[in-house]
């Protein structure tokens, strides 16, 4: 009988523990935490909440017999806090849920936004129930200490509600009590106290602008300035900054003084409509007008389209930048002598030699020889290239009378032609003045070449030399 009696025990005692645990709060809690869908359960890792608590339903994706059940109060607007794996444990058994952490990095980030109430936005207040009582609307605030931002709930009423606002016109101080947000049983209480000073409206600019800048309308914001920041000259009517420029550089948000700003004078001047390159023939196509500020033009600046047309640039000329003088060069056409084929070094130059050939002046560099018929007969001293200009350091006259050489001296005295023998004491072409020595005397003197053989005394009355 012992037997058979303790497997009947043993079923009278698990329905009795099956009873006790059916009617246990954590059963209830639990909502039969046994079902199979509680294995389905997920983790969020970010989560976003709205109001003062956090829920299982917040934290845990899955099938939830009571998602709204409380697990711990939320963090305030605009912050945030982490359930670490350990809590999260901790509350999976607390509430039977089928859940374990894989590890422990396993957590929550929960966040309440919020939105933002900041000293700016209270001090505004302030001023408009001041300004209600009587305050002078240009008048500014300097709180005694400063005001820090208040974040509050999305769902809460954005906004400050200003109690108790006083200004002492006499000592200029003010003092309020704001609430923040209105209407809020929770709501922040600031108590604010500090002084008030007459202000200005001034004009600023909105970003920070050069000098090559023409302030507009919409580049001006304005800004309420202590009368105690007032300087000589500052600019109050924001009609006088339009349509000038600074003289140097100006920053947002400053006060601006009238020596700081100068005014614009436009002027037309031509300019290229396309970059140009030095040997382009500038025409009435290649040229527009367009209107410049005056004060950036050069003293030499091109202001007449006319001016141009005809002539080429010196070097190659953006579009759309003014032209000085020194830019642009007349093309007057001349006709200069050139090779008419490759000459070597050491030839005597013939008609066959050289030709004539229509150039533009502007491509004469250096000096360039411009008669043909000197240029015929002489010898070349470099090589000429087909086509190019004959220069005058590329040639010499050709060699007639050679140093040393005996050559016959001719001069003439009353009417009288006289001749001698005499020795070249150097080389010479015809035309040039050589020293010559007369044979027979041994006296020197100064002789122009006639020919290969003859010379002439240049001077006969000069006194010899030895």
């Amino acid at each position: 009988m012992g037997f058979k009696l303790v497997p009947r025990m043993h079923k009278s005692f698990a329905l009795s523990l099956a009873v006790m645990l059916a009617a246990s709060p954590l059963a209830s809690a639990a909502g039969g935490s046994a079902n199979t869908l509680d294995d389905e359960l997920r983790l969020k890792t970010a989560v976003t909440v709205q109001g003062d608590v956090v829920t299982l339903g917040d934290v845990f994706d899955g099938y939830l017999s009571r998602p709204e059940k409380v697990i711990t109060q939320a963090p305030k607007p605009g912050q945030r806090m982490t359930l670490t794996a350990d809590w999260l444990a901790d509350t999976a058994r607390t509430y039977g849920l089928a859940w374990k952490p894989a590890n422990s990095f396993d957590r929550s980030i929960v966040y309440q936004p919020g939105q933002a109430i900041t000293g700016d936005d209270v001090l505004s207040a302030v001023k408009a129930a001041l300004v209600a009582g009587g305050m002078p609307a240009t008048h500014g605030l300097t709180p005694k200490t400063p005001i820090t931002t208040v974040t509050v709930a999305m769902n809460a009423e954005k906004g400050v509600e200003v109690r108790e606002a006083m200004f002492d016109a006499n000592t200029r101080t003010f003092s309020a009590l704001v609430q923040v947000p209105p209407g809020d049983p929770q709501a922040m209480f600031i108590q604010l106290r500090g002084v008030a000073f007459a202000t200005v409206q001034v004009p600023v600019l909105k970003q920070a602008a050069s000098k090559t800048t023409t302030i507009s309308a919409d580049m001006i914001d304005l800004i309420a300035l202590p009368e105690s920041q007032m300087r000589p000259s500052t600019v109050i009517d924001p009609d006088i900054l339009i349509g000038k420029t600074p003289k140097l550089f100006l920053r947002a948000g400053q006060p601006i003084r009238e020596t700081e700003l100068t005014q614009i004078k436009f002027v037309e001047v031509p300019v290229f409509t396309a970059d140009i390159d030095h040997e382009t023939r500038i025409t009435d196509d290649h040229i527009k007008m367009m209107p410049v500020d005056a004060a950036m033009l050069s003293g030499d600046a091109v202001t007449s389209p006319e001016f141009l047309v005809g002539k080429r640039a010196r070097r190659t000329l953006a579009a759309n930048t003014p032209i000085r003088r020194n830019d642009v060069a007349v093309m007057r056409q001349i006709e200069v002598p050139v090779a008419a084929r490759d000459v070597p070094r050491g030839t005597t130059l013939t008609e066959d030699d050289v030709t004539l050939m229509n150039v533009d002046e502007a491509d004469l560099v250096g000096s360039v020889a411009m008669d043909f018929e000197s240029i015929v007969g002489q010898v070349t001293r470099l090589t000429l290239r087909s086509g190019q200009p004959v220069r005058t350091h590329a040639i010499a006259k050709a060699v007639a009378v050679e140093r040393g050489q005996a050559v016959t001296m001719v001069w003439s005295v009353a009417s009288i032609n006289l001749t001698a023998q005499a020795n070249a004491m150097e080389k010479g072409a015809v035309g040039d003045l050589i020293r010559v020595t007369n044979t027979k005397s041994k006296e020197t003197m100064l002789a122009e070449i006639i020919d290969s053989r003859t010379v002439r005394v240049a001077a006969p009355q000069q006194t010899p030399s030895r």
